[in-house]
């Protein structure tokens, strides 16, 4: 995802942008992606991601619905403790213009319901389409980086491809690590001599210091999840019980505070195909259906303040008893999610190459809970299109200036290390592994002080929360 996005944004600024990746062939069309551990699980797509990509390709809605998707305001009725929480759009209209340039009455900005194979396909079909001219696409894997004589700049990249053919893309311009959670870009820059592996600067590279285990923080979140996937559910759609009706995309989020319990679950709807999807999860000791028998005993066994709505657990009772009568097929997609890993490029910034950057999963893998990941590399994007259309002068020359990776990893680090923080603390109850200095009593426990009192307070104060909500929408 970061990599087609970031190819967007390039192809507007360079006349050549080159894409390597081992399974490139495939793109445009749905498979099994190895290298995204979430691939087929359940994703939320944030406000801001939808926003972007209709500035990306104006035709954005339309192919999206041609692909399956669906465009519906952006809502997660979320139930905190089986407490309901009110929305925004319940009690205010907003009028707008959207970029498609429709105005067109809405209580939210938008945001899609559809499955991530089916994005990712889309998202390169619409690329292709409207920047073949300048994208060029190579089936493998870049296995190192060559300095320029004075280690200021990479001069060349080599790639090596699935046939096993060597080749050397020399003169680049800019190299952009969009490898997601392998985060290679370190292992290419400390083998091309930009990060050493010692903490003392180097003597012949003035002002390089820092190590890989110095700039890369990790910690295990110990967050386990299963996605239930429901095929083909046919007409059965219209007879689930739901006061919202199930057209609304996210249709229950059940949310336990780590004081309650560990466990929750999200129901939702997907694509435009008719697909329900149950996502179970939960942190460290969680125990996640293995088959449909465990699914009604595991949404049971949530705990808060309430017990899930009874409508709840009679959907998912019918999508079950479809199924065994062998109406609609069901998968299971279990998985345990990586450990988060932030590199922080933006310490040693001023000791990188000029024209290296990372985006997206490449700086940071952070807790997927809340659907930031695929708005955290448009956010990258974002920042280095800001940052290219205000180097005309230097472009002129050839070149980007001298501070330009400096200045990506400056601008961007910012809201990537709030992100990181914020989710850090939501994470650090007492199944997470501390990294070193950390205090379970310490870390985030404000934050979660605060949010856990503000919830239960929407049990009883209903219409404070409402005006609180009411002058958001109006800011």
């Amino acid at each position: 995802m970061a990599g087609l996005m970031t190819a967007r944004i390039c192809a507007d600024h360079f006349q050549n942008v080159v894409i390597v990746d081992p399974e490139i062939k495939k793109a445009g069309r749905e498979f099994a992606k190895k290298r995204v551990a979430q691939y087929d699980s359940l994703h939320a797509y944030l406000t801001f991601m939808v926003d972007g990509l209709r500035r990306l390709w104006p035709n954005f809605d339309t192919m999206i619905k041609e692909a399956g998707g669906v465009v519906c305001p952006g809502t997660l009725p979320l139930h905190f403790g089986g407490i309901p929480i009110l929305t925004p759009q319940l009690y205010s209209t907003t009028m707008f213009k959207s970029t498609a340039g429709l105005e067109k009455t809405c209580s939210l900005p938008d945001t899609i319901l559809i499955r991530r194979p089916k994005l990712e396909a889309l998202l390169y079909r619409l690329l292709i389409g409207s920047s073949a001219n300048c994208i060029q696409t190579i089936q493998g894997t870049v296995t190192g980086l060559v300095p320029s004589d004075n280690m200021s700049t990479i001069q060349t990249v080599n790639v090596r491809t699935t046939e096993g053919e060597e080749k050397d893309m020399k003169n680049v311009s800019l190299v952009i690590d969009c490898t997601g959670a392998a985060q290679r870009g370190t292992r290419w820059l400390k083998s091309a001599g930009f990060i050493p592996s010692s903490t003392k600067p180097s003597p012949n590279i003035k002002g390089r210091a820092g190590t890989t285990s110095d700039l890369r923080v990790i910690y295990d979140h110990k967050l386990y999840y299963v996605t239930v996937t429901f095929d083909n559910i046919g007409d059965l759609v219209q007879d689930l019980p739901s006061p919202g009706g199930f057209g609304q995309g996210f249709i229950y989020t059940y949310y336990t505070h780590y004081k309650w319990g560990n466990n929750s679950f999200i129901l939702a709807r997907m694509d435009d195909t008719r697909i329900v999807q149950l996502c179970c999860g939960g942190w460290a000791n969680t125990h996640l259906p293995k088959n449909s028998e465990d699914i009604i005993s595991y949404v049971h066994s949530v705990k808060g303040a309430q017990p899930p709505q009874v409508w709840v657990i009679k959907a998912v009772e019918m999508l079950l008893e479809s199924e065994r009568r062998g109406d609609i097929t069901m998968t299971f997609k279990p998985l345990k999610i990586p450990a988060a890993s932030f590199v922080q490029y933006h310490k040693i910034a001023q000791s990188l190459p000029s024209n290296f950057i990372a985006i997206g999963d490449s700086v940071a893998q952070i807790n997927p809970v809340f659907g930031q990941g695929c708005t955290k590399a448009l956010y990258g994007a974002t920042i280095l299109n800001s940052i290219l259309h205000n180097c005309v002068p230097a472009a002129e020359l050839g070149r980007l200036p001298e501070n330009f990776s400096t200045l990506y990893f400056e601008r961007s680090h910012g809201t990537v290390e709030d992100l990181w923080r914020v989710l850090a603390a939501v994470s650090v109850t007492s199944t997470k592994a501390l990294v070193k200095g950390e205090s379970r009593t310490r870390e985030g426990a404000v934050a979660r002080w605060y949010s856990y009192y503000a919830y239960r307070a929407a049990e009883t104060v209903r219409r404070s929360i409402v005006f609180c909500q009411d002058l958001l929408m109006q800011a």
